[in-house]
Parts: structure tokens; C-alpha cells; sequence
């Protein structure tokens, strides 16, 4: 049994590899898999307190995106950012008539063709992420 296979979630990303992967500090040591899903957060810079209590509710989690694991180390992974654009869906009619334009009339008109084309999302990056952000599985 290693060392790190104790470590439990939250991972810490150690690595902003760019705005769309992050490297954080758990592996399969770990049991992280490749395919497997995270959310990344970070945290607000000062506590919330509750204005009706008093109590200190403690720091609030600040959702970054969720994210693939898409390499796994030992005790690294690589987690590739999972958000994207909504598709896109867009009806196209096409003319199916052969007959000139200007020598149409109502009983020779032809239905025109529907088409229907599905423009899939593009990838976004991760909302701004930084080191010593935070990754937990979900």
C-alpha cells in the first residue's frame, strides 16, 4: 500500500496546463480513471458569515467547470474541461422547383425540401483556473 493511497478528495490542481486542462495531485494510486468526471472550484476570498446568526458559514465554493480525466499517472491526472456550447439546430427549406421564377404560378409551385442541420457545440475552457484549485469527483 503506498503512501498517497489514503489521500481523499478534494485533489488540488498543480498545474494549469492551459485554460482548457488542468493537472491535479491524484492518480490511480488514488483509483482516478481515465473518463471519469470532476468539478473544478476555487474558493472566495474572505468567509460568509450569516447576517442572521452571525455564524461563520465558512468560504464559498467558486464553480470553475467541470472536466474528463483524459491522462492518468500514478499520482497525477490530467483533466480536460467538458463544457460546451449548446448545439445548434437550424431548418433549412430548399427549392426543389425547376420552373423559372418569374414563369411560376400556384399550380405548378413544388414543395420546397426541409433540412434540418445540427451545429454541435464548441468546447469551452475552464472559468479562469488557477494552482491550489480544487477538484472533487461527481
Amino acid at each position: 500500500m503506498s503512501k498517497n493511497s489514503d489521500r481523499k478528495f478534494p485533489a488540488t490542481v498543480v498545474k494549469v496546463l492551459n485554460s482548457y486542462e488542468v493537472a491535479i495531485n491524484r492518480g490511480s494510486e488514488d483509483g482516478v480513471r481515465e473518463g471519469q468526471m470532476f468539478a473544478i472550484f476555487g474558493f472566495s476570498d474572505e468567509k460568509i458569515i450569516d447576517p442572521e446568526s452571525g455564524e461563520d458559514l465558512g468560504l464559498l465554493e467558486i464553480f470553475k467547470g467541470d472536466g474528463e480525466v483524459i491522462n492518468v499517472q500514478e499520482r497525477m491526472s490530467t483533466i480536460r474541461s467538458a463544457r460546451k456550447k449548446p448545439d445548434r439546430k437550424e431548418v433549412i427549406y430548399e427549392d426543389t422547383n425547376d420552373t423559372p421564377y418569374f414563369l411560376r404560378t400556384i399550380s405548378n409551385v413544388k414543395p420546397s425540401k426541409r433540412r434540418e442541420i445540427t451545429t454541435v457545440g464548441e468546447s469551452l475552457p475552464f472559468n479562469n483556473p488557477k494552482r491550489d484549485d480544487k477538484a472533487k469527483p461527481i
